[in-house]
């Protein structure tokens, strides 16, 4: 049985679709989706794609929080609601940040949302800084149930997602990567990775160099060089090949022996179509 308001319509399909996209933008306007997609089935579909487009999903913490949260954030335990009512709903988000926090571990709700995602194509994982405080989510001491669903939850986009973001996470296994084939561009900020190679399922692993167009980083050069220099166990080949990055943004601390420093000249010859170049730290600028 067609919803009621269809049977209204007077307007082609593809008129309604064409005002559809032309609300995507406007913050406002996202109500006026949520209404245009009750008038038919089509419509609930084609106005849902830009509705979940982009998602920012909260921390449990505040599931219960009444305020008013900015557009496209959405508690967790709203999601899982919209999910539980309409499965395909996880098909339609791109890009998606998770605002990670403890109250996210030790429960199991958190993980299974994470493994329903699939057409990812723009990921970030930041920690949730509260009442002012900086703090960072160190992988290696998450759950393992939380750890396996970041893993899966990165694997299962290996061949849509092309920006990976991470924000104030340390200890990030360098075999998270291993998996992507289209990674185009990667941001480590005040994060780290840690040189752990083998990822808990071998199946997936890619051979090939990821081949970067940015690559990001702020903290210090320990924090990245694991992707420099570490190889792929299953092959012997380079996690990254640098021939194709055109952006590459350093701001670091600078190291006590100058490591870094001495490194630039070895990685600039591998960066044959850089077209920008920003390395910085506190006291000297390259």
């Amino acid at each position: 049985m067609s919803h009621p308001i269809s049977k209204s319509l007077e307007l082609p399909i593809d008129v309604l679709e064409s005002i559809a996209d032309s609300l995507v933008g406007f913050p406002v306007d996202m109500r006026t989706l949520g209404t245009m997609s009750l008038t038919c089935r089509h419509l609930s579909s084609y106005c849902r794609r830009h509705m979940f487009s982009t998602v920012f999903l909260l921390p449990r913490m505040l599931d219960d929080y009444e305020g008013r949260h900015l557009e496209r954030h959405l508690r967790l335990k709203t999601m899982e609601n919209l999910v539980a009512s309409s499965q395909e709903i996880p098909s339609y988000v791109h890009s998606l940040v998770i605002l990670m926090h403890s109250s996210n571990f030790n429960e199991e709700g958190f993980p299974r949302l994470l493994k329903k995602f699939g057409q990812i194509q723009n990921l970030t994982l930041r920690t949730l800084h509260v009442n002012g405080q900086r703090s960072f989510t160190n992988w290696m001491e998450m759950p393992h149930e939380t750890q396996e669903a970041l893993w899966s939850l990165i694997s299962q986009q290996r061949s849509t997602l092309e920006d990976l973001e991470f924000y104030n996470f340390i200890d990030i296994p360098t075999a998270t990567i291993l998996t992507l084939t289209r990674l185009r561009n990667l941001r480590l900020m005040e994060s780290q990775f840690h040189p752990v190679m083998e990822p808990p399922h071998n199946n997936l692993l890619s051979e090939e160099p990821l081949q970067l167009e940015s690559l990001a980083f702020t903290r210090n050069y320990q924090s990245i060089a694991p992707i420099f220099y570490s190889h792929r166990s299953n092959s012997g080949n380079a996690i990254l090949d640098l021939s194709q990055l055109k952006l590459f943004i350093g701001i670091y601390d600078p190291s006590p022996d100058g490591v870094f420093e001495e490194e630039v000249p070895h990685l600039l010859k591998e960066m044959g179509q850089l077209e920008n170049l920003d390395l910085s730290s506190e006291t000297s600028m390259i």
